[in-house]
C-alpha cells in the first residue's frame, strides 16, 4: 500500500472517516467524492491527485464507481450502454429480471403504460421484473448504465 501524500491535518481525518488510509484506497473514489469532503481544502485535492498520478494511479470514474457498488447490491450483467440521438431505442418489452436504469449523460424518455417520463443525468430508473416498458433517447442521445437482477 502507497502512503498517502502530507496533507493538512483536516484533510486527512476527512479521509480517514471514508476509511481511506492509501493511495490505492483513494483511487476506489471518484474526484468529486473528495472534493466533497467538508475539510478538504484545493491544496489538498491537488496533492492527493498529483500522488495518484506520480503513483500511476488515479481517482475512479464516476461509471466504474457505479458499476461497481451496482453489482455488490446483486446486479449481474451490468454495462454502459449508449443510445444515440437517431429516435432509436428499446420498443416496448418486459425484463424477466428486474432492471436498474442510471443515466450517466444526456436523457431517457421511458413510457411505462401510459405514463411518459423523462430521464436525466444523474437518475436512477427501476423497474420490477415483469414490468413493461419502452425506452428511447431525446434529441440528446443518452448513456446510461443497465444491470439486471433476478
Amino acid at each position: 500500500m502507497t502512503e498517502l501524500p502530507k496533507i493538512a491535518a483536516p484533510a486527512l481525518r476527512a479521509l480517514a472517516q471514508l476509511n481511506i488510509q492509501s493511495l490505492e484506497d483513494l483511487a476506489m473514489h471518484t474526484k468529486t467524492e473528495i472534493d466533497e469532503l467538508h475539510d478538504m481544502g484545493p491544496n489538498a485535492l491537488a496533492k492527493l491527485e498529483q500522488a495518484l498520478k506520480q503513483s500511476e494511479l488515479s481517482f475512479a470514474l464516476e461509471s466504474v464507481k457505479i458499476l461497481m457498488e451496482l453489482e455488490k447490491r446483486g446486479f449481474k450483467d451490468v454495462q454502459v450502454v449508449e443510445l444515440k440521438d437517431d429516435g432509436q431505442g428499446f420498443s416496448e418489452h418486459t425484463n424477466d429480471r428486474h432492471t436498474i436504469h442510471y443515466i450517466l449523460a444526456g436523457d431517457l424518455m421511458i413510457k411505462d403504460g401510459a405514463e411518459i417520463t423523462i430521464c436525466m443525468k444523474g437518475e436512477v430508473v427501476q423497474f420490477p421484473k415483469g414490468t413493461t416498458h419502452a425506452a428511447k433517447p431525446s434529441t440528446h442521445g443518452c448513456r446510461m448504465i443497465v444491470g439486471f437482477k433476478a
